[in-house]
């Protein structure tokens, strides 16, 4: 691999943490479309008192390959406006990581 290829892909990577404001509207938009391909997880009570409101914390214990970098894409799928509603055990949308590598690519052709 090149040193421009890795760069490319390095800022490509970086790009998908970006909490700007087009970004994260395009991840709004499409929320229905992450739920759609993601996975479903049930918490329990026992798992929630065990991450607090550490939702980082979560996205590690259910793993699947979802960067816990992208937990403010977690919130938004699952409707946690804040850390300090994420307290009670609950069926939660787990994003897959291809599905928000694919939508990144969707927002940078489509221009935004």
């Amino acid at each position: 691999m090149s040193v421009s290829t890795m760069l490319a892909s390095y800022t490509s990577e970086a790009a998908l943490f970006d909490t700007s404001t087009g970004w994260r509207q395009f991840i709004v938009d499409h929320k229905q479309v992450i739920r759609d391909q993601g996975d479903l997880w049930s918490t329990t009570s026992e798992l929630m008192q065990q991450v607090g409101q550490d939702v980082h914390a979560l996205l590690r214990h259910i793993g699947g390959g979802i960067d816990t970098r992208l937990y403010w894409i977690f919130m938004i799928i699952n409707d946690i406006g804040s850390v300090m509603e994420f307290t009670d055990a609950r069926i939660v949308y787990v994003p897959k990581m291809t599905s928000v590598t694919n939508l990144y690519a969707t927002y940078q052709t489509a221009g935004a």
